[in-house]
């Protein structure tokens, strides 16, 4: 059994957990009334928490609100959770403090100089707290999806998705959310999407789906007959590239079949190639053939097969890749960025998306 922690945002408390047993039935559910206010202080308190829970269950699930991520991501947790919901986290606390400089009229040199300043907004600004900050970046590698509202103020849609991009985390966005998130309808949209992302996890759980290449793979064959089943007419021509050995001439010479399985199941595949339907071009590599089978839709195993495509990328020294489609909104899910218009290989418009990697 996992045990889930909730660590509450300013002003709450270790009761609001309740809310979330009947989201986690076969999980224990407890919530941390940690008494510290510095993240210096805050995040050991939440380690030993989450310590103690790992001592008693088989894992522990995280759930953190606004100013309890940036603790939790200041507790050493990385290899301690299995992963994390953040809801409205502060993500870019060296921003917050700056601005709240500004509106507090507080130079550097004034905060420096006093060390503490009482603003007339509530909070006192530290000279130790931004010291702490800029000495301290967040390392979080735990798998994480990000709850954000559109009318947070205390952290930019900017800021929000640097981070999850940064960290490779998944990242919702509520339309008419606020950072508190206490509306009935904003508690249904939160409830919903913790199912939701319950359901992947453990889907992934149960499946441990890894990526693979098909020309690394000493089973071509097994693998080709399973493109075959594919229900998608470009799948089907994929399936005969690979099967009449004309891939790389189609696509060049350093290119990939990715593909995510499961033992000796196919869940979906892409290929990272130099070429794809939008020629002749200067823009390469390309991401295509992003196809995932259908009893497997829905639950994110995509962005395993882009994440390898990261990693290829990285590795080759690759700065960006590209990706034809006529879609809108669903890649960009996963990182990539609208950037113009091409004519493919029919003569018909596609938008070309950029995933670029710093």
């Amino acid at each position: 059994m996992n045990s889930v922690l909730y660590i509450h945002g300013k002003g709450g408390c270790a009761a609001e957990s309740a809310h979330y047993l009947p989201l986690f039935p076969d999980c224990s559910v407890v919530g941390l009334d940690y008494q510290a206010t510095v993240p210096w202080q805050a995040g050991p308190e939440i380690r030993a928490a989450v310590d103690s829970l790992n001592s008693e269950y088989d894992g522990v699930i995280l759930i953190a609100n606004s100013i309890g991520a940036f603790f939790s991501m200041h507790a050493d947790l990385n290899g301690r959770v299995r992963s994390a919901y953040f809801i409205s986290p502060i993500v870019d606390m060296e921003l917050l403090i700056t601005d709240m400089m500004h509106l507090a009229g507080v130079t550097e040199e004034d905060l420096e100089k006093r060390g503490e300043v009482p603003t007339g907004f509530g909070e006192n600004l530290s000279w130790a707290y931004l010291q702490y900050v800029r000495s301290h970046p967040i390392q979080w590698t735990v798998p994480t999806q990000i709850l954000y509202g559109n009318g947070d103020t205390l952290t930019s849609p900017a800021a929000v998705r640097a981070f999850a991009k940064a960290h490779r985390a998944g990242l919702t966005v509520m339309e008419g959310g606020e950072h508190w998130f206490h509306t009935d309808e904003q508690m249904r949209f939160l409830d919903n999407w913790i199912r939701k992302n319950e359901s992947d996890r453990i889907l992934r759980e149960k499946l441990c789906p890894e990526v693979i290449g098909f020309y690394e793979s000493d089973r071509q064959a097994h693998w080709l007959a399973q493109i075959a089943k594919s229900d998608w007419r470009a799948g089907v021509f994929l399936h005969d590239l690979l099967q009449e050995e004309t891939f790389f001439d189609t696509v060049g010479d350093h290119s990939e079949v990715l593909m995510v399985v499961s033992g000796d199941e196919l869940l979906g595949f892409c290929t990272f190639a130099e070429k794809d339907d939008i020629q002749p071009t200067e823009l390469t590599p390309w991401v295509g053939f992003v196809y995932t089978f259908p009893a497997y839709r829905g639950h994110r195993f995509a962005g395993l097969l882009f994440n390898e495509v990261e990693r290829r990328a990285r590795q080759a020294q690759v700065g960006a890749v590209y990706l034809s489609t006529n879609h809108t909104g669903l890649y960009e899910k996963y990182g990539f960025e609208y950037l113009m218009q091409l004519k493919d290989i029919d003569g018909v418009m596609s938008r070309i998306y950029v995933k670029r990697f710093t």
